[in-house]
């Protein structure tokens, strides 16, 4: 073998070990991400994704370093670094998923600290939040209003109105579920005292897009109650749609985020049930 032959051989040898390295680590994640959400998923609420953090300028809830990779919550996006961080904010801030209204069925607000988009204005004096080099500033994950750390001390309203996401969006409490298989699917749900209230059933395909379903697919999660989206990949379309023939009093509005081939599952699903809402394609 001569000298040609023997540096083509180890470059072979080095692209196999760094693919090898590469797959290793990205099951090594996967792995660890299941382990904390199996561990503490149903005692804090909160489902931890991984992401990548790059030149986004957040940091870690719970230890305040800057991120440049770790988990967040698709729920209520807490960010962290790692899973001992996951583990340790999670006894300190329970995920919105499992918020419980008081005597009264009213809701205050879910702060979730920091990492707030530069282009955010407080409510209450209209300025810029967020920026800045630190964990600094509120965001309420039920209503996503935003608000400076100073003015949290001013006359603020402890109870969340759900903004306008309130027309559309079931109280965390306000959707009982039964299980599926693996799944969770809603079950029975309870009108929250909201005029004109339309809650939304969103299909998303998660593997649509080039990944960008995902995308999709988590700020849905973000924006309604989580049991309101539907992974069309993972979750039987007969039993999530059930619930709507059962609960008639519900003006329910279905959304479909995915191809030609989503689209007409849902369509041809709808046609098993005596309710057909209205449907729209995202």
């Amino acid at each position: 073998m001569d000298l040609y032959e023997e540096l083509v051989v180890a470059f072979l040898f080095i692209v196999v070990a760094l693919v090898v390295l590469f797959i290793f680590r990205k099951l090594l994640e996967e792995r660890k991400r299941k382990s904390i959400n199996d561990s503490t998923s149903a005692k804090t609420g909160h489902y931890w994704t991984r992401v990548d953090f790059v030149d986004r300028g957040f940091y870690c809830a719970s230890c305040k370093t800057h991120l440049l990779s770790g988990y967040e919550c698709d729920y209520c996006t807490l960010k962290v670094d790692e899973v001992a961080c996951a583990r340790s904010i999670g006894e300190r801030i329970k995920c919105k998923a499992i918020q419980k209204p008081d005597e009264q069925g009213r809701y205050q607000h879910h702060w979730i600290p920091g990492n707030i988009d530069s282009d955010q204005f407080c409510f209450i004096c209209d300025e810029l939040c967020g920026g800045g080099v630190s964990l600094r500033d509120y965001s309420c994950c039920l209503c996503w209003r935003v608000i400076h750390s100073a003015c949290m001390k001013k006359n603020v309203s402890e109870y969340c109105d759900f903004g306008p996401y309130r027309y559309f969006t079931f109280p965390p409490n306000n959707i009982t579920t039964r299980r599926v298989g693996k799944r969770m699917v809603i079950e029975r749900v309870t009108l929250p005292e909201q005029e004109d209230f339309k809650p939304i059933l969103a299909f998303v395909n998660t593997v649509c897009g080039s990944c960008t379903g995902k995308v999709v697919y988590r700020s849905f999660l973000r924006h309604l109650h989580p049991k309101q989206v539907i992974d069309v990949q993972k979750d039987n379309l007969k039993s999530a749609l059930q619930w709507i023939d059962d609960n008639a009093e519900v003006n329910v509005r279905l959304v479909v985020a995915g191809g030609d081939g989503t689209i007409s599952n849902v369509l041809e699903t709808l046609e098993d049930f005596q309710r057909k809402p209205p449907v729209r394609i995202f």
